[in-house]
């Protein structure tokens, strides 16, 4: 059972669509899978749509971007994935961007805090960005680096960042 967000459209579209292809069932607010009308900046209506997709699947194993489904992750007794998607502005700040730069920033430390968790789960994040190909990465290569982290194949990583910027924080 996977629950991300923003998937109405681009990035997190991508995402959704890919790990519903790979068989998960997928709730979104506002995705095809499984609709859950809810705006996520309302604490209430996000904690109810986690509510909502237990109440319908049973339990919730990957949650993409954490706020409230780590307290779901960890009363079900550990176990799932948190992916996170955080931005090279978390490790690379741009100018005149101070508060995105800062909210990234905050990605990465909630991930790293997340994975101190010892509970089972797995904690990481990716940072999408332009690379040294000279082009923005398309939602469905960026959204492999998630479904990728989601799956048994990343079981041992845990508090990481997977840079899917084709080099561009290696400059």
């Amino acid at each position: 059972m996977v629950l991300p967000f923003g998937a109405a459209m681009g990035m997190g579209y991508e995402t959704a669509k890919l790990f519903a292809e790979a068989g998960a069932k997928v709730v979104e607010a506002g995705g095809e899978a499984r609709f859950v009308e809810v705006d996520v900046s309302s604490s209430e209506q996000v904690q109810g749509m986690v509510a909502a997709t237990v109440a319908a699947y049973g339990r919730l194993d990957v949650a993409v971007c954490m706020k409230y489904e780590i307290r779901r992750l960890l009363e079900q007794g550990g176990g799932g994935s948190i992916v996170n998607i955080s931005s090279v502005s978390g490790f690379r700040p741009q100018p005149n961007n101070i508060a995105y730069v800062a909210a990234k920033h905050g990605v990465v430390g909630m991930t790293k805090v997340a994975a101190l968790a010892e509970t089972g789960q797995t904690a990481e994040e990716f940072a999408p960005q332009l690379s040294l190909l000279g082009r923005f990465g398309q939602g469905r290569e960026i959204a492999q680096a998630g479904l990728w982290l989601a799956s048994d194949a990343s079981s041992y990583l845990t508090g990481t960042t997977i840079h899917a910027d084709a080099g561009y924080t290696a400059r």
